[in-house]
């Protein structure tokens, strides 16, 4: 809003008192508007800092979320590793000492191994399948991190721009 000056007539002994009177009234109601206008822009700026406050501290919890997850998946790779090793190991030593025994008692040791080792790949299909379930949610939340931090780019431009208009 551009403020002029009022141009008054000249009377005989100075300008005329309602030309001046109005004039004022007139300029008094433009800075009220004007101040008004600012207070609403202020607010509004206000209200997005705290908006901006508040997805910073989702951010963070998204984040450590994904610290969390990506910590966990490491740990159930590495117990799914242990997992194998183990299901290796007995399986070696069982089988070693099936083949020192007689052909009969063989046959059942190799029996009971399979039983073994079905389980045992069970076991290593559900954590594998675990492992993919938290590689998904990992992904998934990489994705709402992405997103949020396009909304803070958002904000902040949004920001940048309220700014440059409250300094005009």
């Amino acid at each position: 809003m551009n403020i002029e000056f009022p141009n008054f007539k000249r009377v005989v002994r100075g300008y005329e008192p309602e030309a001046v009177e109005e004039a004022w009234t007139q300029l008094k109601r433009e800075i009220e508007e004007v101040s008004a206008a600012n207070k609403e822009l202020r607010l509004q700026v206000n209200s997005l800092r705290e908006q901006n406050s508040e997805l910073r501290t989702r951010l963070k919890d998204y984040e450590q979320v994904e610290r969390d997850l990506r910590d966990a998946m490491i740990a159930a790779q590495r117990l799914a590793g242990q997992i194998r090793e183990e299901a290796q190991t007995r399986a070696e030593t069982q089988l070693a000492a099936a083949q020192a025994e007689a052909e009969a008692i063989l046959q059942q040791a190799q029996t009971e191994a399979q039983a073994k080792l079905s389980s045992l790949t069970a076991e290593t299909q559900d954590k594998e399948e675990e492992i993919a379930h938290l590689l998904e949610e990992l992904s998934r939340l990489t994705t709402d991190k992405e997103g949020l931090q396009h909304r803070v780019t958002e904000t902040l431009k949004f920001l940048a721009e309220a700014k440059a208009i409250l300094n005009e």
